[in-house]
C-alpha cells in the first residue's frame, strides 16, 4: 500500500471496500475524484435568475405578484361568514 495515499481522506466513504479500492489509486486519479466530488460555491445572486428574461417575462411577474399580493390580502376574509339567510316559515312544512 503507498503510505502518501489515506484511504479514509481521499474519498470520504465509510465503506471498506472502496477505500481499498481508493488506495490503489495514483495520486493523478485521486485528484480527479476529489474534483468530482467537491461542489464549487454558488457565488450568484438572486436576481441572476432574471439575467435572460425579456420585457414580457418582467410582465408576467409583476402581474403574478400583483395576484399573490391580492390572494394574501383576501384569504383573512374568507373566515369573516356572512350572516344566514332569513328565517323561512315554508321551509318548515
Amino acid at each position: 500500500m503507498d503510505p502518501k495515499i489515506e484511504p479514509e481522506k481521499a474519498i470520504g466513504s465509510s465503506n471498506a471496500s472502496e477505500k481499498m479500492a481508493a488506495a490503489q489509486l495514483d495520486d493523478t486519479e485521486m485528484a480527479l475524484i476529489k474534483r468530482q466530488i467537491d461542489l464549487p460555491t454558488d457565488t450568484s445572486g438572486y436576481f441572476a435568475l432574471y439575467r435572460f428574461s425579456d420585457s414580457f417575462d418582467i410582465l408576467l411577474i409583476c402581474i403574478s405578484l400583483l395576484a399573490a399580493i391580492a390572494a394574501g390580502a383576501a384569504s383573512p376574509l374568507m373566515t369573516v361568514r356572512t350572516p344566514p339567510p332569513p328565517f323561512n316559515n315554508h321551509d318548515c312544512m
